[in-house]
């Protein structure tokens, strides 16, 4: 999905922390490539990554309103 290659992407111009990277590669939760378990993983051990998917759906929603 395009989190996995945006942390890719990023990582060639700066260094990632362990839950920056998992934050950007799960902020499309469940609707990502990844299965709902490790993605719910993923939020129990980095709750930044929860806060940044909740952001970028609630700001989907925002501007579709």
């Amino acid at each position: 999905g395009h989190g996995s290659k945006s942390v890719f992407l990023i990582q060639k111009y700066m260094t990632l922390s362990d839950e920056e990277a998992t934050a950007i590669n799960c902020h499309m939760g469940s609707w990502g490539n990844t299965d709902e378990r490790s993605v719910g993983d993923a939020y129990g051990q980095f709750p930044f990554a929860w806060i940044l998917h909740v952001a970028d759906e609630a700001c989907g929603f925002v501007l579709k309103a």
